[in-house]
Parts: structure tokens; sequence; C-alpha cells
């Protein structure tokens, strides 16, 4: 009776690690997805969103400087025209800058 007993326990035991197992396996696929660990985007996808993303922050940057130099120095529009365009220029080099790295890892 005693060797039933334990083998009973023994099953509910490894049942209950097996759901738990299962269990974090959810929390942690969770967890990353909430946390933006994992991702399925290509490399190609991941790439272009950088790319895109440096671009576009430094063509903001330069509104933003351009703005507050065209305010302190009332210079308006020259200013925010000068670094806007600065901005664009140097996130085009930006841009292909990370290209030309990629293509250098293939």
């Amino acid at each position: 009776m005693g060797r039933k007993l334990d083998d009973k326990l023994e099953a509910k035991i490894s049942d209950l690690e097996e759901r738990v197992k299962e269990a974090r396996g959810d929390f942690d696929d969770d967890q990353e997805k909430y946390l933006g660990l994992a991702t399925d985007d290509t490399p190609e996808e991941i790439l272009s969103k950088r790319i895109s993303s440096e671009f576009l922050g430094t063509v903001i940057a330069g509104f933003i400087f351009g703005a507050v130099i065209d305010r302190y120095f009332e210079t308006a529009p020259w200013g925010l025209l000068f670094f806007i365009i600065m901005g664009f220029v140097a996130g085009v080099y930006r841009a292909n800058d990370a290209t030309k790295k990629n293509n250098e890892k293939s």
C-alpha cells in the first residue's frame, strides 16, 4: 500500500512540475514580447527600422535646434531652414553609413 501511495504522489508531483514548466514558458514568452525582446522581424526589417529612426531623429533634432537658435537670435526662419537641411544631410549620411556597415557584415 505504501508503494502505491508513493507512485501516486510521484505522478502528481511530476504532473505539477510539467504544469509549472509550461506556465513559466508562457510567462517568459509574454514577458519577452512585453519588453520587446522577442520579435518576428527579419534582419532586413530591423535594419530598415533602425535607419528610418536615425534619419527621422536627425531631422527632428535639426528642427528643434533651428527653432531654438531662431528664438534666441531672432533670425527666423533662417536658422530653422539651415538646421533642418543639416539634419537631412546628417540623416542621409547616417543611413548610408549603417547600410555600408550592414553590407560589410554579410
